[in-house]
């Protein structure tokens, strides 16, 4: 499979801020056979209008605008459809619209993927400000964790935030894969089938994940290739006053993903449990964005 033909498929929202970072390290690529297709949910801003500049200039880029914002899980499978059918595709990269790559990632994911057979692979995703682990692999809660752990979710980022001394030279396998980057071989496509749209956003990766895994599939992190995840810029975007209500918006929508997550793959036991941390999750989570906001202004 040297020239699989892959699929880089980026679902953008108001991405005028990110788009052209993510668009020029994607066009610095080492491997060359792959397009890049991009799922736009009815932007308000000037993303389209950058997204054309390049389809003007370069092959292989292609834009579908969807009439109204489907969300993530919905514009992922009208992305995948696309590229396996339209695109003849042997594979597709889900790449967030707020990321940079490494110019060898399409290399070294195609290469894992030839080595170690059909999984779901993603690389370490670094935090671009400051070069911190922002991903190297998912985990969920233990009973126990549930205890000990006030965060309104059912998983975690393993080592979030600290600094990058994570150094490998296979590819590790993990317990849940994030959609932040994402590459999915199309055999693994067709027997787990698309993202579940009942996820607008948040919590497609964690089911596809525990899907996969249900299929017989493993899911790995591999070596060699980074992807930088431009959070630090999300997070001002969300603390201003006029995103306050956009900022209640994305918890809400996590807290019922986390209900989805639950009601599809956790005991009712864990479900409980769950359930009754809410109170002191909904707390946690409030003072945790309290302090980033002071955190903000002390530096600005």
């Amino acid at each position: 499979m040297n020239k699989a033909n892959i699929t880089v498929i980026i679902i953008t929202y108001n991405a005028e801020d990110y788009i052209d970072s993510c668009l020029n390290s994607l066009l610095m690529q080492e491997y060359t056979n792959f397009n890049i297709l991009i799922i736009d949910n009815n932007s308000s801003d000037k993303t389209t209008d950058l997204i054309r500049k390049y389809i003007r200039v370069r092959e292989k880029i292609i834009l579908i605008e969807n009439q109204g914002n489907f969300g993530f899980s919905k514009a992922c499978n009208i992305g995948i459809k696309y590229a396996l059918g339209n695109l003849a595709s042997d594979c597709v990269l889900l790449l967030n619209q707020d990321t940079m790559v490494q110019k060898n990632l399409l290399k070294n994911l195609l290469f894992w993927h030839e080595r170690k057979g059909t999984g779901a692979y993603c690389p370490k995703i670094l935090i671009r400000k400051n070069n911190k682990i922002w991903w190297i692999g998912s985990k969920f809660f233990s009973l126990g964790d549930l205890l000990k752990n006030p965060k309104l979710s059912v998983s975690y980022h393993i080592d979030k935030e600290q600094e990058d001394n994570f150094f490998f030279e296979e590819p590790l396998e993990r317990e849940a894969i994030t959609g932040c980057a994402l590459f999915l071989p199309r055999k693994l496509i067709e027997d787990v089938g698309l993202f579940d749209e009942r996820f607008f956003m948040y919590g497609e990766d964690l089911d596809y994940s525990l899907r996969s895994k249900a299929q017989g599939y493993k899911l790995f992190i591999i070596p060699g290739a980074a992807v930088y995840h431009d959070v630090d810029l999300e997070n001002k975007a969300l603390i201003t006053g006029r995103n306050f209500e956009r900022v209640v918006r994305r918890y809400f929508m996590h807290f019922n993903s986390s209900l989805l997550l639950l009601h599809k793959h956790f005991s009712f036991f864990y479900c409980l449990i769950w359930v009754i941390r809410i109170p002191f999750s909904v707390v946690y989570e409030i003072l945790k964005r309290l302090r980033f906001v002071k955190w903000i202004k002390i530096r600005s």
